[in-house]
């Protein structure tokens, strides 16, 4: 309830044309291109932010890019194709692109079977994402322990995630967060069970990066 009272306050705000209470520069907000500013405008907003598929124009009655993302488990999570948005915590989650039991792939930085240390993941690994712009961000990262825990879902096993986010192994995945007191070992979680558990920082498993979501 809360998302949605937020989003339609951004709605109302972009359609008439104010920003943190004060006077906006002139702006689009006939957002079907037709010339009047109406209700309409806002539930184009309202649709394009939910990741409905919509085309907003704007800028002259220029076309904003098209939405294809698509909404699961009662609007929680957004799927963008490359990736999983999570619209109850705001983070922005890696999809893997090939099937599970398909092969290693090193080549391929988002292969499903691909295995890393936990020095790979959070060096080599997180920054050639980086570097490839995957999904159009640059600022991937390995998630913390409570951020990988926040997608466990025991409505299923083996994996123990929500289906929308494709292929996921169940086994150990790496997290960001080190073992307090100690430099050798840092936190995984089991995808199998949902449990988390602590793994030497050489031992080989899987990954999946993060980002904070740019939610409208």
């Amino acid at each position: 309830m809360v998302l949605v009272r937020r989003l339609v306050l951004s709605a109302s705000l972009l359609v008439l044309g104010f920003v943190g209470g004060a006077a906006a520069q002139p702006m689009c907000g006939a957002f079907d291109c037709d010339g009047d500013v109406q209700a309409t405008d806002a539930l184009a907003v309202l649709k394009y932010a939910v990741g409905e598929s919509t085309t907003l124009y704007c800028n002259g009655c220029e076309a904003l890019p098209t939405t294809t993302s698509t909404l699961a488990d009662g609007g929680r999570y957004r799927d963008t194709g490359l990736t999983i948005i999570d619209l109850l915590t705001g983070l922005e989650w890696e999809k893997k692109n090939t099937a599970r039991g398909g092969g290693v792939d090193l080549g391929n930085l988002h292969a499903t079977d691909n295995r890393y240390s936990w020095y790979e993941i959070t060096g080599s690994w997180i920054a050639a994402m980086n570097d490839e712009a995957f999904a159009g961000h640059s600022d991937w990262r390995v998630p913390t322990l409570d951020e990988l825990l926040s997608i466990i879902d025991d409505r299923w096993n083996n994996p123990a995630i929500h289906p929308v986010f494709g292929p996921t192994v169940p086994s150990f995945y790496w997290s960001s967060s080190e073992l307090t007191g100690s430099v050798v070992y840092a936190w995984n979680v089991n995808f199998a069970d949902g449990f988390s558990t602590d793994g030497t920082k050489a031992g080989a498993v899987y990954a999946r990066a993060v980002r904070f979501a740019d939610i409208p």
